[in-house]
């Protein structure tokens, strides 16, 4: 079984009630499971790690390698999707490795949930015997509080429809391009630099979805402050 080198992240959005990982894996190990940019995969937890694996219907969609001596491909997922705690972590290397045409990823045991999201079952089950209209409010503290206007819309829209949007601002969408490797600086208050290009908040928006290989069933949208 190849081992490498991957890396993984956790970090949480907004008020702090949406939590990710970040993960990313090396360009030969995905090519090993004959896995590629714009290939969609599905991930699982276990005792020893997060297991990624391909699956026409996953709904996480890889996006492009991208370094210079090490090229990676670089992802998000929400922590209860990963089997992660949810509980603040800085980027750091973890071992990889090929097991059966999947790619197991060595979290450390301090960070993994256990059977923790296992236990979040019965809640959804509740929520469901409540009301209907209750589990549409995917982030209730934004749509109350933070996201106004035609960004509120959006979200209320997306919830109907069953889709998840994830409000970011400013300056929550340049920390995350930052964090994959992309070169920001900021010009004005709306006016931006990305990779030597000159580009506009929404353009920063778009490159977040594409760079966390995200879907149209779960998107980054940009909330102005």
């Amino acid at each position: 079984m190849p081992t490498s080198h991957g890396t993984i992240a956790i970090t949480a959005r907004g008020d702090g009630s949406r939590w990710y990982g970040r993960i990313s894996i090396s360009l030969e190990m995905a090519q090993q499971i004959s896995i590629k940019e714009g290939d969609r995969v599905s991930a699982r937890f276990t005792e020893e790690g997060i297991i990624i694996y391909a699956d026409e219907n996953g709904r996480i969609k890889i996006p492009a390698a991208k370094g210079k001596n090490d090229k990676k491909h670089a992802f998000e997922a929400a922590t209860t999707t990963l089997g992660l705690k949810e509980v603040k972590l800085s980027q750091q290397a973890v071992g990889t490795e090929v097991v059966d045409d999947t790619i197991l990823i060595r979290v450390p045991a301090e960070y993994l949930a256990g059977d923790n999201p296992k236990k979040r079952k019965p809640r959804k089950k509740a929520i469901k015997s409540v009301q209907p209209q209750q589990k549409r409010e995917i982030y209730p503290a934004f749509t109350q509080h933070r996201v106004f206007g035609s960004a509120a819309a959006i979200v209320t829209e997306a919830n109907r429809s069953g889709k998840k949007v994830r409000p970011m601002n400013l300056k929550e969408i340049i920390d995350l391009l930052i964090e994959d490797g992309q070169d920001v600086k900021v010009l004005g208050p709306r006016f931006f630099k990305l990779n030597g290009q000159s580009v506009t908040p929404s353009d920063l928006a778009d490159t977040a979805n594409k760079v966390s290989g995200c879907t149209d069933q779960d998107r980054i949208i940009l909330v102005m402050d």
